[in-house]
């Protein structure tokens, strides 16, 4: 499931480096949310810090509509 038409952004560093942002988001929400809390993403990677915020919410509320549980 796509929460949004498009996603041009990558995973800048770590374990899973070049991976879509919103697909990271989706699928491995964990580590996002763990990559959100890393004060050099935000300062060195401000676009994708934004970007993965925005997914992350957005992934939220489409379980939510969806009556699923968010993992």
């Amino acid at each position: 499931m796509r929460i949004l038409n498009a996603s041009e952004t990558t995973v800048p560093y770590g374990f899973y480096e070049g991976m879509d942002l919103q697909e990271f988001a989706q699928e491995h929400h964990f580590a996002a949310a763990r990559l959100m809390e890393e004060s050099r993403f935000k300062i060195e990677f401000p676009d994708q810090y934004y970007d993965l915020d925005l997914y992350l919410r957005q992934a939220r509320r489409a379980y939510r509509f969806a009556g699923l549980r968010y993992r």
